[in-house]
């Protein structure tokens, strides 16, 4: 005897084709319900036909969206006023692609630090990271993660003055660090016990 399906599984299946871009092998695999049944659905209700509806509304969506982007920008620039400028912020902000943040350091890709001139290697590794993840990700801009960035930069300043870069490796000038000064660098940066 055959196994009745649910609607929620024909619904959920539906969904994944239309608006998830899977193909009918995908869907069968995801939610367990063979290939040839999938096919009758997808007739029956016309699945491609509202896919490609889909796809072309969305398509249409965003072309409006840049326009009215577009406009807004246009107005916010020639009319200075704040509240135009805000709606263009969080206009940007609710249509951007949201990308996922960048990962903490993996500790098995954090160099080992044994003088001053590889904590300032780290410590710019660390102040890219940062910085990369802000810009692929501006809502997590806020007055914390600006104070961090710029004692960071600040904390890389003051190491570059003290020690030197390059300039002092190469003239054959290479301070060690004390052990303790060692262990807190590496919990500061790439906060490892």
């Amino acid at each position: 005897m055959t196994k009745a399906i649910d609607f929620e599984t024909r619904d959920y299946a539906e969904g994944l084709f239309i608006t998830g871009g899977k193909t009918l092998e995908e869907i069968s695999e995801i939610t367990g319900v063979s290939s040839r049944q999938l096919k009758t659905w997808s007739s029956a209700d016309g699945w491609v036909t509202r896919r490609d509806e889909y796809r072309n509304s969305l398509a249409g969506t965003k072309e409006k969206i840049t326009m009215l982007k577009q406009k807004m920008l246009d107005k916010a620039i020639s009319s200075l006023d704040p509240q135009d400028v805000y709606a263009v912020s969080r206009l940007e902000a609710a249509t951007r692609i949201k990308h996922p943040p960048v990962a903490n350091i993996p500790i098995e890709n954090a160099q080992e630090i044994k003088t001053p001139q590889d904590a300032v290697a780290a410590l710019i590794q660390v102040i890219e990271l940062k910085t990369n993840q802000v810009l692929g990700n501006p809502e997590s801009l806020d007055f914390k993660v600006i104070k961090d960035l710029k004692q960071s930069i600040e904390l890389l300043e003051q190491m570059r003055s003290k020690y030197g870069g390059d300039d002092q490796e190469k003239k054959g000038i290479k301070k060690h660090l004390d052990p303790e000064t060692l262990k807190a660098i590496r919990e500061e940066i790439y906060g490892l016990v």
